[in-house]
């Protein structure tokens, strides 16, 4: 969940300056359930259960495993493009959920816990890894999945909104 975006939610950019940017700008102050789903040919954004975007995108770049994943970070890219906003709650799948899923897990915003299947969402043997940031202190965040994927805090401060 993210709150306080100032602007569309990018879901990647490619080294042409190419990408896929959402067509919804999350500036209300509120707390909204994001979701993003690569199935090998396009991306598609979700915000609040509901398709905001679709993009073909081809075959991305496939990561070599020796790069930490980022979130919230404009990677090589200026700092200008860091998301500025609250985030909560990440799950990483190795599959692609389908709409039911996500609405499943948005859950008319009471949200469903990933780790645990429920109503239309049955992926949580797929979860690789899932961070509640429930810790409130400190530069590390436990997986709440079973693959033990601790992750680290860098540049970021805990809040209790």
């Amino acid at each position: 969940m993210i709150e306080n975006q100032k602007a569309s939610l990018v879901l990647w950019y490619n080294n042409s300056g190419n990408g896929c940017k959402g067509n919804t700008i999350i500036n209300d102050g509120n707390w909204h359930h994001v979701t993003a789903v690569y199935n090998g040919t396009q991306s598609k954004l979700y915000i609040d259960g509901n398709l905001d975007k679709t993009c073909d995108t081809g075959t991305l770049v496939s990561r070599d495993g020796s790069s930490a994943l980022t979130i919230g970070s404009g990677g090589n890219i200026a700092s200008a493009y860091n998301f500025k906003g609250t985030i909560d709650e990440v799950a990483i799948w190795d599959e692609a959920l389908t709409a039911t899923e996500i609405t499943a897990l948005y859950n008319s915003g009471s949200g469903l816990t990933a780790s645990a299947n429920s109503g239309g969402y049955s992926s949580s043997s797929n979860l690789q890894g899932y961070w509640r940031f429930n810790e409130g202190t400190g530069t590390s965040v436990a997986d709440a999945s079973s693959n033990s994927n601790t992750g680290t805090i860098n540049g970021a401060t805990w809040s209790t909104d």
